[in-house]
């Protein structure tokens, strides 16, 4: 597997090893996960939005993009406590002679539960990712990041992508039925669309003002077809 790094910046805190080896055994590169929304380029991409928008992440928003989807199963409201458990495990695993070797720069014996800490706070913007509401001040750049695309062209495609995912769960329920699952499906997005477009604002950055409107254009379409199919 060869992810997209386009910058020196990323991975900044979080080493490279590190990062390497959470994607290819926390994100499932087989041919069909390509054809699915959370995968590693999901990952890569918010990494490479946060280099264009120019921002520098903390270590504890580094650990939040790396693993807020590292337990992903279509829908299941357990998905980012149990990836907050998998961090918490990976980071503990990566301790050698009492410094956490994932990090690209030995802070532990400098900076007494710099790690915990860490942890901490990457737990709380995991978190934050349910309701994409930010509790803490650094879950604001990690929810616009994991919303970034919706204000894109890519929205389409990704929606597409994100049904891939819930096909076989859909199909079970719907008794093979292909296009009852389509339908289902698209009034399911449709109802997520319209919950977004009744808050005050979806991004919480000044950094991605520019894509609200674009966003609820495109949310927008969502429901008018989840409308139509009711």
């Amino acid at each position: 597997m060869k992810t997209r790094l386009l910058t020196e910046f990323y991975p900044h805190h979080i080493s490279a090893r590190f990062y390497q080896n959470v994607l290819e055994k926390c994100y499932n590169t087989s041919a069909t996960m390509q054809e699915c929304y959370h995968n590693y380029h999901h990952i890569d991409g918010m990494f490479c939005h946060a280099a264009e928008l120019g921002w520098l992440l903390s270590a504890a928003e580094e650990l939040a993009i790396l693993f807020h989807d590292s337990v992903y199963v279509p829908g299941s409201k357990m998905n980012e406590q149990i990836s907050v458990g998998r961090m918490y495990d990976y980071v503990g695993a990566s301790y050698r002679d009492g410094n956490a070797t994932c990090f690209a720069q030995l802070f532990t014996k400098d900076m007494p539960g710099w790690v915990e800490r860490t942890l901490t706070k990457a737990s709380v913007i995991i978190l934050d990712t349910i309701s994409h509401f930010p509790t803490s001040p650094e879950s604001n750049c990690v929810l616009d990041l994991d919303l970034y695309e919706i204000g894109t062209k890519d929205f389409n495609r990704n929606s597409s992508l994100i049904y891939n995912e819930f096909h076989s769960m859909l199909m079970v329920k719907y008794e093979g039925d292909e296009a009852e699952a389509r339908k289902q499906f698209a009034i399911g997005r449709g109802n997520w669309a319209e919950e977004f477009l009744n808050r005050p604002r979806i991004y919480h950055t000044v950094e991605c003002e520019h894509m609200e409107i674009p966003a609820r254009e495109n949310l927008q379409k969502l429901v008018d077809e989840g409308n139509k199919l009711k």
